[in-house]
């Protein structure tokens, strides 16, 4: 039986948009439109997220605030990438994909698309910039806690983990088939083929080790709950 209500918590840069098009497919469910998708729209809002009650499916980078808010009996599900590899992919494609003017980029809540169009890899990922590591600094964590838009989050590893247990599947991008077969089996969705993960040629800026010890440093909250679903859903990969 297909599961109609679904939450997508949308971790950037981790196959997410390939996976929303095919939770999307064979649908009758009625889809939100966009509620917030970064730091100021999250400030805007202020936690006003009456008004996008009542849809069936919802699919964005939210936050587990705003799955509080709208659920009604909805399943949440996510999916995962490596930080390394995803934070990576991040900045190649705030470097590369994103069309911004340049009036538009002194605007705060874009400094980490303007430190990584004018920094190398290796000083992004060891910017102490608080906007810039809201992307660089255990994201998901906080994203499957409160929200990936605040700096802080009160809640502890053994919440997050307990939340992921709940899910009835999650998406690993290191393990495609593996995955594609638990959304298609569990949710009745099409199969993934493609992932979208954009920005992930590293020819002109190797990842050297000093960005990935960066980005371990950082990541070792991202790192536990990645394990922890590898194990969970994935117990013989």
């Amino acid at each position: 039986m297909t599961i109609e209500k679904l939450f997508f918590f949308h971790l950037p840069k981790a196959g997410g948009t390939s996976i929303i098009s095919a939770l999307k497919q064979n649908r009758a469910a009625t889809i939100a439109p966009l509620i917030e998708n970064n730091a100021l729209d999250h400030s805007t809002l202020d936690k006003n997220y009456e008004p996008f009650k009542g849809y069936d499916v919802y699919a964005g980078h939210y936050g587990r605030d705003v799955f509080e808010a709208v659920n009604d009996g909805h399943a949440a599900v996510t999916n995962f990438r490596h930080p390394v590899a995803r934070i990576s992919s991040l900045y190649r494609y705030f470097r590369y994909a994103v069309p911004l003017e340049p009036h538009q980029l002194e605007a705060p809540h874009h400094k980490a698309v303007r430190l990584a169009k004018t920094a190398s890899f290796e000083d992004f990922t060891a910017s102490t910039d608080e906007d810039v590591r809201k992307y660089t600094s255990d994201f998901h964590f906080r994203q499957l806690c409160c929200s990936p838009w605040e700096s802080e989050c009160g809640d502890t590893m053994a919440s997050a983990k307990d939340f992921i247990h709940l899910m009835p599947c999650v998406f690993i991008c290191e393990y495609p088939a593996q995955s594609s077969a638990l959304f298609r089996n569990i949710l009745g969705v099409p199969d993934i083929d493609r992932l979208n993960t954009g920005g992930d040629d590293t020819s002109d800026d190797p990842v050297t080790r000093n960005a990935v010890e960066n980005i371990l440093s950082m990541n070792k909250k991202d790192l536990d709950i990645y394990d922890f679903a590898i194990r969970h859903f994935l117990p013989n990969a």
